[in-house]
């Protein structure tokens, strides 16, 4: 199989989890708020911890700046979920998930300052193209022309916390194992949720989590956690078979795509589970959006 179908699934698997997490959102956040649903996904990671240790008993054998450093990397991980929840709730899975076209633009830029990898005048203009995209992304047309700032403020933050996050991730795990750089991240996402039932606010979103006892929301977690192991064991298979730039291009422009297209077959044959802005103005916004923010992302990764 040529690498680029086999690269093709990573990104539509991650467009199907992001329309899930949209209705999870859409039918439970307005009885338990999107801060209880972020605690429960950050909290899930403790099942991942038992798995690690099984499979590497090294895992405790990294010096303690690495394991605080990637505990903090998985902290930025989770502070994105937890932004791109509240995104979610706000707005169109096709209009959120876009945004994170940005993501190679903060992480060229972070690269360059703590990696110290070199940048190309072509980056440059790549990086321009692709904020030139968002700033259409951000636009509002149904009241007159305005910037949807809540939206756009949150995915912006979302993608420069995730790229933060990888930043710090592949900087400390190349020192360590596999297992060992999973270990610790996740122990970051375990310690966000921790952090967050301090505030009342969000606790008391988490208890009515627990009280619903509905088995929806574990099972939909279950298949988001066994979707993600998927997609990345799958994306890393093909980066096996390709250059990483090409496949982590393949990544960011289809993953969008994909959105997208789900959002429009869910919209017009299940209606009950999501409806999204299908208008002509909405979907030429979003198409072209994507386009443009593709070829800037193409620019950076080339």
């Amino acid at each position: 199989m040529h690498w680029i179908l086999i690269a093709l699934i990573a990104p539509l698997i991650w467009s199907v989890l992001n329309h899930a997490d949209k209705y999870l959102i859409s039918k439970y956040s307005q009885e338990t708020g999107v801060a209880g649903l972020a605690i429960f996904s950050s909290l899930f990671a403790v099942f991942a911890l038992p798995v690690a240790y099984l499979i590497d008993r090294t895992v405790f054998d990294v010096s303690f700046v690495a394991a605080s450093a990637l505990i903090v990397s998985g902290i930025f991980i989770m502070l994105c979920v937890f932004l791109y929840l509240h995104a979610l709730k706000r707005d169109d899975a096709s209009h959120v998930i876009p945004f994170t076209l940005l993501t190679p633009v903060f992480a060229s830029v972070l690269g360059i300052i703590f990696l110290g990898e070199f940048i190309e005048g072509g980056k440059i203009i790549g990086w321009a193209i692709t904020l030139l995209g968002a700033v259409i992304l951000s636009l509002e047309f149904d009241e007159g022309v305005r910037v949807k700032k809540i939206t756009t403020i949150l995915m912006v933050s979302a993608s420069f916390s995730i790229a933060l996050g990888d930043t710090i991730f592949k900087y400390f795990a190349e020192g360590a194992t596999f297992w060992q750089a999973i270990f610790w991240s996740q122990a970051g996402f375990i310690l966000f949720g921790v952090a967050l039932l301090f505030i009342k606010a969000y606790r008391t979103d988490f208890r009515k989590v627990l009280k619903m006892n509905n088995w929806q929301i574990v099972g939909i977690n279950i298949f988001g956690e066994i979707g993600q192991t998927s997609a990345v064991i799958i994306n890393s298979y093909a980066l096996l078979l390709a250059p990483i730039a090409l496949v982590t291009l393949v990544n960011y422009t289809f993953q969008p795509l994909f959105v997208f297209i789900l959002g429009i077959l869910i919209t017009k044959f299940f209606p009950h589970i999501a409806q999204e802005h299908l208008t002509r103005r909405h979907i030429t916004q979003k198409l072209l959006s994507i386009a443009i923010m593709s070829i800037g992302v193409y620019l950076i990764m080339v």
